[in-house]
């Protein structure tokens, strides 16, 4: 990743990171699933696109969209599974916006 803000980890992870708390450690794993289910979404979106230019075979989209939908599904239900265990216990955000100081 670099820092001149064209990386994730530099850029508008970073950002993300500043604009959002968890309250919690509940709160940080659903903000961590969620974004993985993004970033996972957002692969496969590129690997379509990728196809559609002939720059990946079919044989590689579909292995590759196969293993990415399984993570997929694993970082979903991760969410849901810690949103449960959330709402058991009666929090109902769990996730703010940081104020500057």
């Amino acid at each position: 990743a670099s820092s001149s803000g064209d990386g994730v980890e530099g850029g508008l992870g970073a950002a993300a990171d500043a604009a959002f708390q968890a309250e919690d450690p509940l709160s940080q794993q659903i903000l961590n699933a969620v974004a993985k289910d993004q970033a996972l979404e957002d692969t496969m979106d590129c690997l379509d696109e990728a196809l559609d230019k002939g720059k990946v075979t079919l044989e590689d989209f579909l292995r590759l969209t196969r293993h990415l939908s399984k993570e997929q599904f694993i970082a979903r239900a991760e969410a849901l599974v810690v949103r449960k265990v959330q709402t058991g216990r009666g929090v109902t955000g769990g996730v703010s916006m940081r104020t500057s100081p």
